[in-house]
């Protein structure tokens, strides 16, 4: 993903101290060429930036759920509630949110004490981050970044030399 943004930003920066070149007849139109490409870069630019965005913090919550299930899970926590309240915290799910992904894996209410000694399990706690995630409708929005991306980045053209960057970023893309 990095790579992918790296070339998106190296596009656009070749882009912008590039000149077209063309005489002054042919300005015009090249110049509302370059105009729609380069918004067209900037949009899959602003696009991939959000995607990875998203990306980063559900990974950072899956990390902050394993973090949490293989070195902070403790059984001290005797009434439940403020052990699944130490592993919202370390995953950035609200407390409602892990408790309805639990209620729907188990199909029934639950107490927090029985939540708290199911989300000591490693994969349960995975199962409970993703799942949220998912509730929230986080992997839509960045599969939809990706589509906007993605078809920004077709209206690009290698028509002039100083899109040469462009070929290589798509290429990378499709």
């Amino acid at each position: 993903m990095k790579k992918l943004i790296s070339l998106v930003l190296a596009a656009i920066m070749i882009f912008s101290i590039c000149s077209c070149g063309a005489t002054t007849g042919e300005q015009g139109t090249s110049k509302n060429q370059k105009e729609v490409e380069y918004a067209a870069a900037e949009i899959a630019y602003t696009e991939l930036v959000k995607a990875e965005d998203l990306s980063v913090s559900i990974m950072d919550s899956i990390y902050g759920a394993w973090y949490f299930s293989i070195y902070k899970y403790d059984d001290d926590y005797v009434d439940g509630l403020s052990g699944v309240m130490a592993f919202s915290d370390a995953t950035d799910i609200e407390v409602s949110e892990l408790m309805d992904v639990i209620k729907e894996y188990v199909g029934s209410d639950i107490w927090y004490k029985e939540a708290w000694e199911m989300l000591e399990n490693l994969s349960f706690s995975m199962y409970v981050v993703n799942r949220a995630w998912e509730n929230r409708g986080e992997y839509e929005k960045i599969n939809e970044h990706l589509n906007l991306a993605k078809e920004s980045l077709k209206t690009l053209t290698n028509e002039h030399s100083d899109y040469t960057g462009y070929s290589v970023l798509k290429s990378t893309i499709f």
